[in-house]
């Protein structure tokens, strides 16, 4: 709820000082939100809903006399072809004067286009790889640059004597963003690797990873895999595998989206997150 109270205080702030692209509107302005509200990670698109509703509710739908008007876009699923299709779609037809969403990095690249030709302010909720900030000047990160954990979880864990690290990450960018800052911390501090697996974002047996983890015998286990269903069913495989009490250095995918997930027999014996402050936070 604190990411979406973040991202709507955005949305007013930028609505309030008379956005080009809003006076195309004459009795509204539109926000366009382009995310995954059905298929395997429809739990994030669910709570994008949620947030932003339950923050008009309670502070008001206007800014600078206007009505925010929210236009919700499914992409269906991990699709930067669609995601390019409904970005040109809200920001030429619905005229919205800002666009927000976009929850996986190839579906930040891929509205791009469309973005820096329409001129118009692009929040991106999730999409976290470092490559994208340069895509456009009109994108305005509200999370994580993936990376950073990456590189905190590896230093994190060798401060905790672990010595034989496990990565694990959706075979995306900023699935591998995440296995390298991780690989190269790790290693620079002494540790060895001892097994990388990179997972299609469509997966859903698990089983074959588990019986990797579990015969590489690894005492930290480094996994970014996109909050939703496969997060689930790959922490259910490690429990059928009698892998549950392994180490997370970054449990991402299992505090975020799902908490049922968290409940199985495979929760880690520790993890941890990271927090951090937006007023010193760097954009990029």
């Amino acid at each position: 709820m604190y990411r979406h109270s973040q991202i709507m205080v955005a949305v007013l702030l930028l609505a309030g000082v008379g956005l080009a692209q809003a006076a195309r509107a004459q009795n509204s302005i539109k926000y366009g939100v382009i995310g995954q509200f059905t298929g395997p990670f429809a739990v994030t698109g669910e709570q994008y809903k949620q947030g932003l509703e339950a923050f008009l509710a309670q502070h008001g739908a206007t800014a600078g006399g206007r009505k925010i008007e929210l236009v919700y876009r499914d992409t269906g699923g991990p699709n930067p072809a669609q995601a390019k299709r409904l970005a040109e779609e809200l920001l030429v037809r619905d005229k919205v004067a800002i666009l927000g969403g976009l929850y996986l990095s190839p579906e930040a690249a891929a509205a791009a286009p469309a973005v820096n030709e329409t001129k118009t302010p692009a929040l991106l909720f999730n999409a976290a790889s470092p490559s994208l900030m340069p895509a456009s000047a009109y994108f305005v990160r509200m999370g994580q640059n993936i990376a950073v954990p990456g590189r905190l979880g590896a230093e994190w864990s060798r401060g905790l004597g672990k010595s034989r690290g496990y990565t694990v990450v959706g075979d995306y960018t900023p699935g591998h963003d995440t296995e390298v800052a991780f690989v190269e911390s790790f290693t620079a501090a002494g540790g060895q690797i001892v097994g990388k697996d990179r997972v299609p974002l469509n997966t859903v047996d698990f089983a074959p990873y588990a019986e990797r983890i579990a015969n590489a015998n690894p005492d930290v286990l480094e996994v970014f895999i996109p909050p939703g269903a496969a997060a689930v069913s790959f922490i259910k495989a490690l429990a059928a595998r009698g892998t549950g009490e392994m180490l997370l250095s970054r449990a991402t995918s299992f505090t975020f989206g799902n908490p049922s997930g968290v409940a199985c027999p495979a929760r880690p014996s520790l993890s941890r997150w990271r927090s951090f402050s937006s007023a010193s936070a760097s954009v990029r």
